[in-house]
């Protein structure tokens, strides 16, 4: 069935028509599923006044985004928010005369398509079309994808990663440690990808000759280029460097946990006693993504799989201090999860379906409470 649909959907479209059927589909769900819950569901009764004053889509963290993009960074724990998606949102709405929160919105959905188009083009290109679209469908219906159509860098920072990882398949390593260290001035996970560009170039020459450890050295340097330029305007403006890294203990526990506080025993037993189902669901979720990860390990190429074991490796280090929290919307950036689903799932196109119909299922319950005030983060 969704073979066919999407076989009539290109003969009348062209190739580009499934996957546009697709995301618009996805947005259109998005919406109306915020539409049902500011109808039908009452506002968090815990939130704070400010909460429920905010724009829409503008709750919980996307409220730090719009104050950075309208106020720049007053606060020393507001730089946990990299500057890339509120820089980009103040200069166009300066240019525009658009007011600031309806820029920041229309830009994280049309980063979203164009993140949806770049997916596809380059599946399609490493695998094939029905590949391409079950990773189009399983990024658009995610239970978390609300994060891309709403106040956040997510749907920036995708469509950055998807960009390197094209270049990568190109064999432009320059171009795509370009992008990578423009990645990495857009969230805290970007600098990861500096991973995939050195094995990639590392994989690419096969050799451990002086000039490749060098070349290797330098590209994983441009890599994170967009951090260490936050890095230096944190020094000038603040006097610390770092100090991104340290506004994390704003939210999270301000003592450094011991090393045994970070066994697995100890985590899940924590999660459990918490009490949270939060905390329970988002350690579901990261055990999926671990499992997805290491069956990807031998269906993609390594330059996806490093970017993945170097993203659940941060969330494993920060689940001590954090229980999980904010975890569905940090694994919805470990694009490689949903090239290994593709993959597994495109020759099983009945499998695909139920997988996908679940997400979307999920993604209204969460988008419906999530436009009320929810923690949904």
């Amino acid at each position: 069935m969704f073979s066919k649909l999407t076989d009539s959907v290109a003969k009348h479209l062209g190739p580009w028509g499934p996957p546009i059927a697709i995301l618009m589909a996805s947005r259109a769900l998005v919406f109306l599923s915020g539409r049902f819950g500011s109808r039908h569901i009452p506002f968090d009764p815990t939130a704070t006044e400010a909460m429920v004053s905010a724009p829409a889509w503008f709750l919980w963290d996307a409220g730090y985004y719009l104050d950075i993009a309208t106020r720049g960074y007053v606060t020393d724990y507001s730089t946990a928010f990299f500057p890339l998606y509120p820089l980009l949102g103040h200069i166009t709405s300066r240019a525009s005369g658009f007011p600031i929160h309806w820029t920041l919105l229309v830009m994280a959905n049309v980063f979203f398509i164009l993140m949806v188009l770049v997916l596809f083009d380059l599946v399609r290109r490493e695998w094939n079309d029905e590949t391409a679209l079950v990773a189009v469908a399983g990024v658009s219906f995610f239970p978390s994808t609300v994060f891309l159509s709403a106040g956040y860098a997510e749907s920036l920072f995708m469509l950055l990663a998807l960009i390197t990882f094209r270049y990568l398949y190109d064999g432009k390593m320059w171009s795509a440690a370009f992008f990578a260290g423009l990645a990495s001035a857009s969230r805290p996970l970007g600098f990861l990808l500096a991973l995939s560009v050195v094995v990639d170039a590392i994989l690419r020459v096969r050799n451990c000759s002086g000039r490749t450890v060098i070349r290797s050295l330098l590209l994983g340097l441009v890599s994170v280029w967009g951090l260490l330029g936050y890095a230096g305007y944190l020094g000038l403006t603040f006097g610390h460097p770092l100090m991104f890294a340290s506004a994390q203990f704003h939210w999270h526990s301000q003592q450094v946990e011991p090393i045994w506080g970070h066994m697995p025993w100890r985590i899940a037993q924590s999660v459990v006693t918490s009490g949270s189902w939060e905390a329970m669901v988002n350690g579901v979720f990261f055990l999926s993504f671990i499992v997805v990860t290491v069956m990807g390990g031998r269906l993609l190429p390594a330059r996806y799989t490093i970017f993945s074991i170097g993203v659940l490796c941060l969330l494993y280090w920060r689940a001590p201090y954090i229980l999980f929290f904010s975890v569905n919307r940090h694994v919805l950036s470990i694009i490689p999860v949903y090239l290994t689903l593709a993959v597994l799932l495109s020759r099983r196109m009945g499998y695909a379906m139920a997988v996908i119909g679940i997400f979307a299922g999920l993604s209204v319950f969460w988008t419906a409470l999530y436009v009320q005030g929810y923690l949904i983060r």
